[in-house]
């Protein structure tokens, strides 16, 4: 992990806002991230906490599953984890960046489908003029609009489906990050998942609320109900945690 000595241009921009003496000019240490509003820095100290900390095992470890893995590196919630060494699952139904993943994530293992709440097996993938908002869902697409000249459904095409039970059932280990972005139907596959069988450490995952008005609470009332405690908060997602994990020592 990085740490980049530079100036903080919030320290300075507030200073000369509220027309106070300059600062000292003391370097401010910037940490890489690559997620859309730098959950993957909580999701980071989080593991350091629970896997290594708590856990006594190496933070290479750590295994995590990435439900809309996206392009390999921009807005990727993993990218930072699978740089510091640890390895996992990404599943991405568009087919042409599953194979960059596939390029890019030699570690991970590369599934390349669309995650379902129930038993499908193929469905059909609405691809956005920009792919971070391809979904399922067409109407999810048009809820953004123009999106900068980027908005709208460039085509469609069928994709391969399987169940979100069917692909935890696939890591041998305890998944200890799960991260579920699918653009409108997080809340529907985590509805559907098995929390008897299967217990991510931690889930992160995006309640679309701009679409879906009421979602976060809805998201927040599901998970409370399994035993999940919401630990944080972004401008795009939640990230909750097993309460297991709070347990004392």
């Amino acid at each position: 992990m990085q740490c980049y000595r530079m100036n903080n241009v919030f320290i300075d921009a507030a200073v000369a806002e509220l027309q106070l003496p300059p600062a000292p000019k003391a370097a401010s240490c910037i940490e890489e991230t690559y997620a859309q509003y730098g959950e993957d820095r909580i999701v980071l100290a989080l593991l350091r906490a629970l896997v290594c900390d708590r856990g006594g095992r190496s933070f290479q470890s750590a295994c995590y599953v990435e439900i809309g893995g996206n392009h390999p590196i921009r807005n990727s919630n993993t990218w930072l984890l699978y740089k510091a060494g640890c390895r996992g699952l990404l599943v991405e139904p568009n087919p042409e960046l599953a194979a960059l993943l596939a390029h890019v994530r030699s570690r991970d293992t590369v599934i390349s489908a669309a995650v379902v709440p129930d038993h499908r097996e193929r469905v059909i993938l609405h691809l956005g003029r920009y792919d971070e908002l391809s979904s399922l869902r067409a109407d999810h697409i048009e809820s953004f609009g123009a999106f900068g000249g980027l908005g709208g459904i460039e085509r469609s095409i069928h994709v391969p489906a399987l169940n979100i039970n069917a692909i935890l059932q696939r890591i041998p280990a305890q998944v200890d990050y799960l991260s579920v972005d699918v653009e409108g139907l997080d809340v529907d596959l985590l509805a559907a998942l098995d929390f008897s069988r299967f217990r991510p450490t931690i889930i992160q995952a995006e309640p679309s609320e701009h679409f879906l008005r009421g979602n976060t609470q809805r998201m927040i009332n599901l998970m409370h109900g399994n035993k999940y405690v919401l630990l944080a908060r972004t401008e795009g997602n939640c990230i909750f945690l097993d309460t297991r994990c709070l347990l004392p020592i």
